[in-house]
C-alpha cells in the first residue's frame, strides 16, 4: 500500500519499533522511566507512535523532541478505513477497543516493515539488538493466558498459551485480516468484556503459523504487581493457570524474577515497580555492551492446556 505521506515511513525493509501512546500516559510518571530507557538502549531501529486518537499538540512535540516519529494520523486512519471497509466486524471492534490498533493499524499502515511493538510500560534495562534469525513472531510468555471473548474460541481454533502482546516482534504478513474478520464476527462481538480481546487475536494467529518463537524468559519478560509465578518460571517461560497469589511489597522479589532480562514489561499493577528498576539500573548502565535477545521456537497449546484457557476464559467472562 502507498501512504500520501512516504516521508514518514522508513525505507526499503528496515525494521521499525511502534508504540501505541495516548495524552493519559503524559501524566504518568513511570513512563518517562520507559522512554528513557527505550533511548538508553540507543537500537538502531526508529521509533514510531501511532496516536491512540487523545494526543495534544504539546504531547506530540514532546515524542519528537524524545526523537520519536508520530506516524500521521489522517494518513494512518485513510489506509485503515479503506481496507477495513471490507471487513465490518474488525472495524466495529476496533471502534470498542483502541488496543486493536496494536494489531490492526500497525499491520496495514506499514505493511512492507517487519515491527518490534513495545506497550508503553515496557522498560529496557541494558542494550540489546533483535536476533537476526528470528521467525515470523516472537513474543513473551505472561504470568497467565490473558484472553478474552468465548470459552469456546481455544477448544475451536489452535492457538499458543500465555501470549502477551506488549513486547512482540513480527512480519505483518502473519495478520490474516479474513481469519480476523471471522473470529470478530463469531465470537468477539458477542462479548460484553472487550478487555484482552486484542491479545486472543495474536494468540490465534500465532496457533496458525509454523514459524514462531518465544523470547528466553532470561532476556525478556513480563512481571505484575503479584507474584504469580517463582522466578525459576519466569526464567523457563511458564505461565500459571489457576493458582493463588500474594501482592509484591519490596523490589528484592521483583529483582529474583526479573534476573537480568534487558526487556521488562511492567504490566498491570507492575507500573509501580517501574521507577525503582530504573533508578537501580541506571547507577550501573553499561553503555557499551549489546547483546542479541535469545529466543526458541514455541509449539501450539496442547489439549489440556486449551481446556484449562477455556476454563479461565469462562469464569473472566
Amino acid at each position: 500500500m502507498t501512504n500520501s505521506n512516504d516521508s514518514f515511513l522508513p525505507v526499503n525493509n528496515q525494521t521499525i519499533i511502534v508504540t501505541l501512546l495516548g495524552e493519559y500516559l503524559f501524566k504518568k510518571k513511570w513512563f518517562s522511566f520507559c522512554t528513557e530507557s527505550w533511548n538508553l538502549a540507543k537500537l538502531p531501529y526508529p521509533i514510531y507512535i501511532i496516536n491512540d486518537g487523545s494526543l495534544s499538540i504539546e504531547s506530540k512535540e514532546k515524542i519528537a523532541s524524545m526523537g520519536f516519529i508520530v506516524a500521521p494520523e489522517i494518513d494512518v486512519d485513510a489506509a485503515v478505513n479503506s481496507i477495513l471497509s471490507n471487513y465490518p466486524a474488525i472495524h466495529e471492534i476496533r471502534k470498542k477497543s483502541i488496543l486493536f490498533k496494536k494489531i490492526i493499524d500497525t499491520s496495514i499502515f506499514f505493511t512492507e516493515k517487519k515491527m518490534l511493538f513495545v506497550d508503553s510500560d515496557v522498560i529496557f534495562t541494558r542494550r540489546f539488538i533483535l536476533p537476526s534469525d528470528a521467525p515470523s513472531l516472537l513474543f513473551c510468555i505472561d504470568e497467565i493466558p490473558g484472553y478474552g471473548g468465548s470459552w469456546q474460541v481455544p477448544l475451536r481454533h489452535p492457538i499458543v498459551t500465555g501470549l502477551n502482546s506488549g513486547f512482540i516482534y513480527f512480519d505483518p504478513a502473519i495478520i490474516d485480516l479474513n481469519y480476523l474478520e471471522y473470529i470478530a464476527k463469531k465470537y468477539f462481538l458477542k462479548t460484553k468484556n472487550i478487555w484482552w480481546l486484542e491479545q486472543t487475536c495474536w494468540a490465534l494467529l500465532a496457533g496458525r503459523i509454523e514459524s514462531k518463537g518465544i523470547f528466553e524468559g532470561k532476556d525478556a519478560c513480563v512481571i505484575g504487581g503479584f507474584k504469580k509465578r517463582t522466578a525459576a518460571e519466569v526464567r523457563l517461560n511458564k505461565t500459571t493457570y489457576f493458582r493463588r497469589y500474594n501482592g509484591v511489597s519490596d523490589l528484592k522479589t521483583i529483582e529474583s524474577l526479573i534476573g537480568d532480562a534487558a526487556v521488562v514489561h511492567c504490566a498491570g499493577s507492575g507500573k509501580q515497580w517501574i521507577q525503582p528498576i530504573y533508578q537501580k539500573m541506571i547507577d550501573n548502565y553499561d553503555h557499551e555492551q549489546v547483546s542479541p535477545l535469545q529466543w526458541k521456537q514455541v509449539e501450539n497449546a496442547s489439549y489440556k492446556e486449551r481446556i484449562l484457557i477455556g476454563a479461565r476464559m469462562a469464569i473472566k467472562g
